[in-house]
């Protein structure tokens, strides 16, 4: 009956994880960002509770609508069968998802599905199922995407990753599914004799030395665990789940017969030996790894074919940055020395520390824990020698068109003098990345995370073609929200403030620099900017001693047009940027050389969502616009927007029409960028 699930997971595991779901016996549906879509039975998804070392959660969907709004989800939930699935007596928590760019607000919506259940109930019974939110029978979640809304049971009911064998941690522990995925990264177990020995050289709470221990010994993650979301459910096979926790018991059992690598585990601190000491024993495994208080500068020696696989402290929660990053080069340099052809696994904040091992790179992964980007690292402990022609054909091949694109546009950008401009913006199929320099730094956005495999190789290939190191390299990707990278970058004598890790705009308006070139020829002096951004344009105006009056209805970018007016030394009242009604405003402006209307493709989409079309308001809002310039002034409407078509009107009226304005700093734009203007 119930065929499709949904498993969750950390950011960059959905690969491991894939993997792990088919040997399971699953059939992959879709694979997204956190979370892959399976088809299978209900027997697989017992399975998945309980020997997933990657998974997060799984979810089984139960209802769905694609026409629902935030004040209708109570009464839908309510006309839901649920008595066909659980009792009325049973206790409910709900939790809630929402996918990137949709608005619901998430402690609401899942009170809205707690209030619609109760509902049910009560109306058919009389009676008010209870609510417990710390360990509820019906474990229920909603998951709202911008076309769909689903409800489902949780039948992990918390969150897989909690093995509840450890019985103390110390500071900063690295979570055990992703201390999984380290291990899987690097091969371990492997097939007999492989591994010989593994140490963790700075072991702290000891989670790595667990994680590694149940996979030699083939025990389920989940085998300790007593409360599940699925056993109040109707649909439950009780007959199914014992059989899964017998087999359990069994591989676990048959496991001992068989020889096991070494493993030790060692840290400077003594506090950190015994509580991983403590750990081991609560989890029946206390004979099995020898444990030495020494620190990293002690590192045995071993010429056997190990695992040195570690979680070093960084300096952002465990102390000092700087020493961090030296902690890790000492690590690389103690296993060449000692460790000569053993696999190192290790997880930093920053790829370069990473870099800084010396290692030979084998494999690199980027990952999100407690929702902090982390670079995982297998490499092997001999001098780093680069295998590029390892590679998949098809990626190689990929990466010589990447760079013969990046590297015309790079030498077209220094024919012009152009110290800023876009170099690549998604030309190949399998390559959705956009790529801008802005002085001697590199603004790199990922657009499809599902290119991971390839994400590594192009960096790897940007940096050579260019010659550039890899702290001019800035990082980021779309659809998240993520740490903003400010940059105080020098371009035509104006100092401008970009954030290099923001996907949608750093804040020089690239796409628009043809416009804005186009404008500054006419030396204007009164232009009007509806959607102003960050006054990009009006600090080029007023340099050359024009006055630019700015509209932009989003609150962060007048803040951010202040702070670059200052890194200028420019007074702060001559910076002219309204936020409020539009109307009021152009009703005291006097008439204007130049007007640009430059919205950006956000708001489009926001605007259609709301079932705004600007083909349909166009001839209003130009009509209005024109009676407000100078005789001769220009007027720019700039669309991205696919479907768009300038009216008849607007073309025969005013003379309006489409112009060839994309920059020549920018050698390809994603999206469908059109300019029309009543410039001959």
């Amino acid at each position: 009956m119930f065929t499709q699930f949904m498993v969750t997971c950390s950011e960059g595991l959905e690969p491991l994880l894939a993997d792990e779901l088919q040997s399971f016996g699953h059939t992959i549906v879709n694979i997204a960002r956190n979370t892959i879509l399976v088809q299978g039975h209900l027997e697989q998804a017992y399975r998945t509770c309980l020997w997933s070392r990657l998974a997060s959660r799984v979810l089984c969907p139960l209802f769905s609508s694609t026409e629902l709004s935030p004040d209708a989800l109570t009464g839908w939930v309510a006309s839901l069968p649920w008595e066909d699935h659980f009792p009325a007596e049973a206790s409910l928590a709900v939790r809630a998802s929402l996918a990137p760019g949709v608005a619901w607000p998430q402690q609401l919506t899942a009170l809205r599905v707690k209030d619609g259940y109760v509902d049910r109930f009560r109306e058919l019974t009389g009676d008010r199922p209870p609510v417990d939110p710390r360990q509820p029978q019906v474990p229920l979640y909603i998951h709202v995407e911008a076309q769909a809304v689903t409800v489902g049971l949780d039948l992990s009911a918390d969150s897989l990753h909690k093995r509840h064998l450890r019985t103390r941690v110390l500071a900063a522990p690295i979570k055990e599914n992703l201390a999984a995925a380290l291990l899987c990264l690097s091969g371990w177990p492997g097939k007999a004799g492989q591994f010989e020995e593994l140490i963790d050289p700075m072991c702290g709470s000891g989670t790595l030395l667990l994680e590694a221990l149940m996979m030699v010994a083939d025990h389920a993650p989940g085998l300790q665990r007593q409360h599940w979301g699925f056993t109040a459910w109707h649909h439950h096979q009780p007959e199914v789940w014992q059989n899964l926790l017998e087999e359990a018991h069994q591989r676990r059992q048959a496991a001992r017969t068989r020889p096991w690598p070494r493993l030790t585990g060692c840290d400077a601190a003594r506090e950190a030996i015994e509580v991983t000491r403590e750990n081991l024993k609560a989890a029946g495994y206390a004979a099995d790894v020898q444990l030495l208080v020494q620190p990293l500068a002690e590192l045995p020696e071993s010429t056997c074919t190990g695992l040195v696989i570690t979680n070093p402290p960084y300096g952002e929660r465990l102390g000092d940055e700087a020493h961090s990053r030296w902690l890790y080069q000492a690590l690389g340099r103690l296993c060449r020395q000692r460790r000569p052809s053993q696999v190192v696994t290790t997880i930093a904040p920053q790829v370069d520390w990473l870099d800084g091992m010396s290692l030979e790179h084998m494999r690199t992964e980027r990952v999100s824990h407690g929702g902090l980007p982390r670079y995982m690292r297998v490499a092997r402990a001999q001098a780093w020698v680069r295998r590029t022609k390892q590679l998949n054909p098809q990626v190689l091949a990929t990466m010589t068109a990447f760079q013969e694109q990046v590297l015309s546009s790079w030498q077209a950008l220094q024919v012009q003098g152009e110290r800023c401009g876009r170099l690549y913006d998604g030309q190949l199929k399998d390559l959705s990345l956009r790529v801008d320099v802005y002085d001697d730094l590199l603004s790199v956005i990922e657009f499809d995370a599902t290119q991971a495999a390839v994400f590594t190789p192009t960096l790897i290939a940007l940096r050579e073609v260019l010659g550039v190191q890899r702290d001019q390299v800035r990082l980021g990707r779309a659809g998240r929200e993520a740490r903003p990278d400010w940059q105080s970058i020098e371009d035509k004598g104006l100092l401008y403030r970009l954030d290099l890790a923001r996907s949608d705009d750093p804040g020089l308006q690239l796409p628009l620099t043809g416009l804005y070139q186009h404008v500054l020829q006419r030396q204007p002096q009164r232009c009007l900017h509806l959607f102003c951004h960050n006054a990009s344009l009006a600090m080029q105006i007023k340099h050359q001693g024009g006055y630019v009056q700015g509209w932009e209805p989003r609150p962060y970018w007048p803040d951010w047009a202040r702070e670059q007016w200052a890194l200028n030394g420019w007074a702060d009242d001559s910076l002219a940027i309204e936020c409020g009604d539009l109307n009021a405003m152009l009703g005291t402006l006097p008439r204007q050389d130049v007007i640009l209307l430059t919205p950006p493709k956000s708001h489009h989409a926001e605007q259609r969502r709301q079932g705004f079309r600007w083909r349909d308001v166009q001839e209003s809002w130009i009509a209005s616009l024109m009676a407000r310039l100078t005789p001769g002034g220009e007027l720019w409407l700039v669309v991205d927007e696919k479907s768009f078509q300038l009216s008849d009107t607007l073309q025969q009226r005013f003379a309006m029409r489409e112009h060839d304005l994309l920059p020549a700093s920018c050698f390809s734009l994603r999206g469908h960028l059109r300019f029309y203007g009543n410039a001959p």
